[in-house]
């Protein structure tokens, strides 16, 4: 089952990123969680509070993790299956706060919010505040300064909890993951995507760790990668061809959409799996053996239009206890494993039916609907099913050799 969170307290420096395979060890695995806009005090991994820093400890975070224990313990029994899950809380480093008397220094966040207050008319007052509150992330994101701070509380508190992390489990050769909801799945992309360079002014510092698979939900970052143009429509596909894609360092990436949130976007038009590093500029290849994931530089008019025409089928997410009956036997688990490998090239995963775009319920619950991953149970076992991808094709591997080769049949 999903074990507890790993302690945040410095250690040891972390080692250097490797660019070796994940590790060995197909049973342990880490995942990072990484909040999206807004105040996330229960992303505080040293202290149980709700999202606003009230009791209770509701917000997404908690919820989440104890329905990926409940799942791995349930369903997935059978499994070798340990995981360790960490949460990254970047909000509160933008809004540092000056201290009581005013007499020290402010710092340039908590004047930003005193500036931001001043300029805020009485009306609407709610309104403004969460405007304040949660749009102004976005904002901040976008600004050089604000977005060096924000990916530099990213990975620091990424290093420390590694680091501490390998303190507590000396010899650990598991593997790590990392998952982004709402604007967090943008930091994720971008960490991951410009790691060891400096991009439009910011700096990426390396991982301390490969990362094995990215899950991201809720998504608008393939707005960004429009609006920021590292993804342009041309008009042929030589030009198409010419702009060479952007290796993205994870053997798997898969984005969670609820079709009734409109902050969540499909990147399915724009992530390829290559194995050459080229971008041939026609329809996505599946993730054969040696495949790398890439962001597409430039894709063409005439193909983005025709994908509009004849999407291709979306892939539902089944439901949970259809997939892995509670209490299944290892041969179920490894089925269901080996079934959900087969998803992997498909990249978007819809998490409710193709009913509910249209559905008026839907639409006027939206802030509902982009919180729903952290309370999908479907979302929690697919993590779970990828996780588990190498031990089922082991465990495949080895009944296999077991069984020896087919006989074939006698001549008449």
């Amino acid at each position: 089952g999903a074990a507890a969170s790993a302690s945040a307290s410095p250690a040891r420096p972390p080692p250097p990123p490797s660019e070796e395979a994940p590790g060995t060890d197909f049973s342990q695995h880490l995942l990072f969680l990484v909040h999206g806009i807004g105040e996330h005090q229960d992303f505080l991994d040293d202290k149980i509070v709700s999202w606003d820093g009230s009791e209770g400890g509701v917000g997404g975070n908690h919820e989440f993790r104890q329905l990926l224990a409940a799942v791995a313990s349930r369903r997935l029994g059978a499994a070798p299956l340990s995981l360790t899950v960490a949460s990254v809380e970047w909000h509160s480093a933008l809004r540092a706060t000056a201290s009581d008397d005013g007499a020290a220094a402010v710092s340039d966040d908590a004047a930003a919010d005193a500036l931001l207050g001043a300029c805020s008319p009485t009306g609407v007052t709610a309104l403004r505040a969460f405007t304040r509150s949660n749009v102004m992330d976005v904002l901040y994101y976008t600004s050089v300064p604000h977005a060096q701070l924000i990916v530099d509380t990213v990975l620091e508190q990424m290093s420390k909890r590694w680091a501490s992390f390998l303190v507590e489990r000396p010899g650990w050769d598991g593997s790590v993951h990392l998952l982004g909801h709402s604007l967090g799945s943008l930091i994720v992309l971008d960490i991951i995507t410009h790691a060891g360079t400096s991009w439009h002014g910011v700096c990426y510092p390396e991982l301390p760790f490969p990362v094995t698979h990215v899950f991201v939900c809720g998504s608008p970052a393939p707005l960004f990668l429009v609006a920021r143009r590292q993804v342009v429509a041309v008009g042929s596909a030589e030009a198409a061809a010419a702009a060479p894609p952007a290796r993205l360092p994870c053997a798997g990436f898969f984005n969670f959409v609820n079709a009734s949130d409109p902050i969540a976007h499909f990147y399915n038009p724009f992530l390829i799996y290559t194995s050459d590093g080229s971008d041939d500029g026609g329809t996505r290849p599946g993730c054969g053996e040696g495949a790398r994931l890439a962001i597409r530089s430039a894709a063409t008019l005439k193909s983005l239009v025709e994908a509009q025409r004849s999407p291709p089928p979306p892939h539902e997410l089944p439901a949970a206890s259809k997939t892995v009956p509670t209490g299944s036997p290892v041969e179920v688990v490894v089925a269901a494993v080996r079934e959900a490998e087969t998803k992997r090239a498909a990249i978007d995963h819809h998490i409710i039916s193709k009913a509910a775009w249209t559905s008026v319920g839907a639409a006027l619950n939206v802030p509902a609907a982009h919180a729903s991953y952290w309370y999908s149970e479907e979302i929690c076992l697919f993590i779970l099913l990828q996780m588990l991808v190498p031990w089922a094709q082991a465990q495949h591997a080895q009944h296999a050799a077991e069984a020896g080769p087919a006989t074939p049949p006698r001549r008449r």
